[in-house]
């Protein structure tokens, strides 16, 4: 992840380039986002499936919980919830994302759809 966050500071903008130019940065910024990030669920998966004591540990600590309020994460979530804090919340990701999902919301509008 902090080779796709190097990265994805490299070419989060475009300084003095148009809108186009910038739209198209922040979607090749968001789809090397995407590649990572299915790179990243599938060893999530891999880990989460191949350590059955850390798996167990885990899910003790989850059955002493009370169901309502419940702490602890599965394995799976704390590595999700890990790619999202270290990721996607990076100020190179987190301005670009916003930037597109501002273009999407405003591009379904345009053409009389809904949010």
């Amino acid at each position: 992840s902090a080779s796709a966050s190097s990265s994805a500071s490299s070419s989060a903008s475009v300084p003095g380039g148009s809108d186009g130019e910038e739209a198209a940065a922040d979607e090749a910024l968001l789809g090397r986002l995407l590649a990572g990030f299915q790179t990243y669920s599938r060893w999530l998966a891999e880990v989460a499936g191949s350590t059955g004591a850390l798996t167990r540990r885990v899910a003790a600590q989850r059955g002493s919980e009370l169901p309502d309020v419940q702490h602890t994460p599965t394995l799976s979530a704390a590595g999700l919830a890990a790619f999202r804090s270290a990721v996607v919340l990076h100020p190179a990701i987190e301005a670009p994302l916003a930037r597109h999902i501002s273009r999407c919301s405003a591009s379904l509008l345009r053409h009389g759809g809904g949010i």
